[in-house]
C-alpha cells in the first residue's frame, strides 16, 4: 500500500553525469572518462562525504553497541524509496566501487593482486547496482526502473570483460546500450561494447544509432523560456498531448498534478507550475464563456433600464446583472494573481508571460470596476457610481498602456474608458431627476434642456490689482522727513540726567 501510494521519479543517469563531469570523471567532449588515477581517487572521496550527508539526514547512521565480547555493529540501509535522496544513497555505493576500480586500473604498478582487486570492485559494483535495482521496482516508476536496469547491465558487462566472459559481457552492454536512450553517457557504454566486441570476434558490428537530444526527447517541458526535462516521460507526453478545450481537461490536469507531486526530480517545481498554469487556464476560459453569456443579458437590461429612466424616476428598475459579472471579473482576477505567483514567472528566461498577465490583469481589474460601478447604479446609490465609473476609466486608461506595452490591442479598453465616461453623465443625469423629483418640481420634457453645466462658467468677482498706484509710484511724493521724526522721536533727554535737566529747564521757568 504504501508502496502504491508513493512512487519515485528520478533521473539516475543525468545524476551520475552530473557529478561525473562537475569533478571531471566524465569529459564534456566527446563523452569519454578520464585517464589520471588522481582523478578518480578525488571522486572516491567526495562520494563518501556525499554518503556520510545523506545518511545524517536520512538518519540512517550506522551504530555500534555493547562492551567487549559482546559489542555488536548495526549497519543501517535504504530498504524503501520516499525521495530522491534515498535514491541518490542507494546508488552511491556502486559509483564509489567503480570509481575505485578504474583508479586501481589507471595505477602503475598493476600486478596479479591488483588485477583481483579490480575485479572485485567492480563485481562490489554491479551487486550494489542489482540491489538498486530491486528497490526501484518496489517503489520507483517505469522510467527510473529503466535507467537503473541500464546502468546495472553496464556494471556487470564490465565485471564479466574483467574476468574474461566476453560474451556475457557483449549481451550486458548491448542491453544497457539500449536502455539508456539519449544519456551523453551512452558513448562511455558503446566504447565499451565496441572493445569487448572485437576482443571477443576480431570485428565490431554494432552501429550507433541515431538518439535524439534531450531539447528534442518527448519528456522536454517549456516553461518560461525554459527547457525543462521531466524525469517521467509519459507525464510530458500526456501534457503535451492534452487539449485544454476537452470536456476532461480538469479531471486530467488533476491527474498529472498529483502524479509530478508524488515523484522526484530535477526540475519538479516548474514542472507543477507549468500544470497549474494550465489548469488556470482552463478554469480562466470557462469564466470567460460565462461572462459572455451574462454580458448579453446585461446589455439587454441596461438598454430598457435606461428607457424607463427617461420616461420616469420613480418607475422601479429590474436587477441587470452587473453584480454577477463583477463577481466573475473578481474570480479572473484571483486567477491572474495566482499565476504571477507561480514559479518561474519573474526568474525566468522569458519575461513574455509575465508582461501578458499584468496586462490581463489590468484589464480584468477595470472590467471589475466598472460592473461594479453598475451594480450601485442598480442600486441607485449614484454617488458610489459615479465615483467608482471615473475610477475605472483611469484603470483602463492604465490597462491600456500595458496592453500596448506587451503587443495587445487596446481598443476594447479605449471603449472600456468611454463607456465609464458614459456611466459617469448616466448618473449625474439620474441624480438630477432623482433630486427634482423629489422637490415636486416640474421635470423638462426631455434631456436635451437639462442643465447639466454652465458652457461658459459664471465669472467670479475677483479684487482688482492696482496698477495705477504702480504706475505713479515714482512720481508721488511724500513727506518722509516729518513721518520719521513721529516714527522715531528724539531720544536725547531721556535718562538719569536727563530728569535732572528737566527739572533744571522746568524751575527756571
Amino acid at each position: 500500500q504504501r508502496a502504491s501510494a508513493m512512487v519515485v521519479s528520478y533521473g539516475i543517469l543525468e545524476a551520475l553525469e552530473r557529478l561525473e563531469t562537475e569533478h571531471g570523471v566524465l569529459v564534456s567532449e566527446g563523452g569519454g572518462l578520464s585517464s589520471e588515477a588522481a582523478t578518480y581517487a578525488d571522486y572516491r572521496r567526495v562520494l563518501s562525504r556525499r554518503m556520510a550527508c545523506l545518511r545524517s539526514q536520512l538518519k540512517l547512521v550506522n551504530s555500534r553497541s555493547g562492551k567487549g565480547s559482546q559489542r555488536s555493529f548495526e549497519k543501517k540501509e535504504v530498504e524503501r524509496l520516499e525521495s530522491g535522496e534515498e535514491v541518490m544513497l542507494a546508488m552511491l555505493p556502486a559509483e564509489r566501487a567503480w570509481a575505485r576500480s578504474q583508479e586501481l586500473k589507471l595505477s602503475r604498478n598493476l600486478d596479479e593482486a591488483e588485477d583481483r582487486r579490480v575485479r572485485a570492485r567492480l563485481k562490489k559494483a554491479a551487486g550494489h547496482a542489482a540491489q538498486l535495482v530491486e528497490l526501484c521496482v518496489a517503489d520507483a516508476d517505469e522510467g527510473t526502473v529503466r535507467e537503473a536496469r541500464g546502468w546495472s547491465l553496464y556494471l556487470r558487462g564490465l565485471a564479466n570483460e574483467k574476468k574474461g566472459e566476453l560474451g556475457g559481457a557483449v549481451e550486458d552492454l548491448r542491453a544497457a546500450y539500449e536502455l539508456y536512450g539519449s544519456a551523453r553517457s551512452a558513448q562511455v557504454v558503446l566504447g565499451s561494447l565496441k572493445r569487448c566486441e572485437y576482443a571477443l570476434t576480431g570485428r565490431v558490428s554494432v552501429v550507433e544509432t541515431h538518439r535524439e537530444t534531450p531539447d528534442e526527447d518527448e519528456s522536454a517541458v517549456e516553461w518560461c523560456g525554459r527547457k525543462l526535462r521531466a524525469a517521467p516521460p509519459a507525464l510530458a507526453r500526456r501534457l503535451s498531448e492534452l487539449s485544454e478545450t476537452d470536456e476532461d481537461a480538469m479531471n486530467a490536469l488533476d491527474d498529472l498534478l498529483r502524479e509530478a507531486e508524488r515523484g522526484t526530480f530535477e526540475d519538479q517545481a516548474y514542472v507543477i507550475a507549468k500544470i497549474k498554469y494550465r489548469k488556470l487556464c482552463v478554469i480562466k476560459d470557462r469564466i470567460s464563456a460565462a461572462i459572455a453569456r451574462t454580458e448579453t443579458s446585461w446589455k439587454q437590461a441596461t438598454l430598457r433600464q435606461t428607457a424607463r429612466l427617461l420616461r420616469s424616476a420613480d418607475e422601479a428598475t429590474e436587477p441587470t446583472g452587473a453584480e454577477t459579472l463583477a463577481q466573475l471579473y473578481d474570480n479572473v482576477c484571483q486567477l491572474f494573481v495566482e499565476m504571477r505567483e507561480l514559479p518561474g514567472v519573474d526568474d525566468g528566461e522569458d519575461d513574455s508571460l509575465g508582461e501578458f498577465l499584468d496586462a490581463e490583469l489590468a484589464k480584468y481589474r477595470a472590467s471589475k470596476c466598472y460592473f461594479l460601478a453598475e451594480t450601485f447604479f442598480d442600486r441607485r446609490d449614484y454617488a458610489k457610481a459615479r465615483a467608482l465609473f471615473k475610477h475605472a476609466e483611469i484603470l483602463a486608461d492604465r490597462a491600456a498602456m500595458e496592453a500596448d506595452a506587451s503587443g495587445q490591442p487596446t481598443q476594447p479598453l479605449s471603449d472600456l474608458a468611454d463607456g465609464a465616461r458614459g456611466g459617469a453623465v448616466r448618473c449625474k443625469l439620474a441624480k438630477h431627476r432623482r433630486d427634482a423629483a423629489s422637490d415636486a418640481a416640474p421635470l423638462p420634457a426631455s434631456t436635451d434642456s437639462i442643465k447639466l453645466a454652465d458652457i461658459p462658467p459664471k465669472a467670479r468677482p475677483l479684487p482688482a490689482k492696482p496698477f495705477v498706484f504702480d504706475v505713479a509710484h515714482e512720481a508721488l511724493a511724500f513727506p518722509l522727513d516729518d513721518l520719521h521724526a513721529k516714527a522715531h522721536p528724539d531720544t536725547a533727554g531721556r535718562g538719569l540726567f536727563g530728569w535732572f535737566r528737566r527739572r533744571r529747564q522746568a524751575a527756571g521757568e
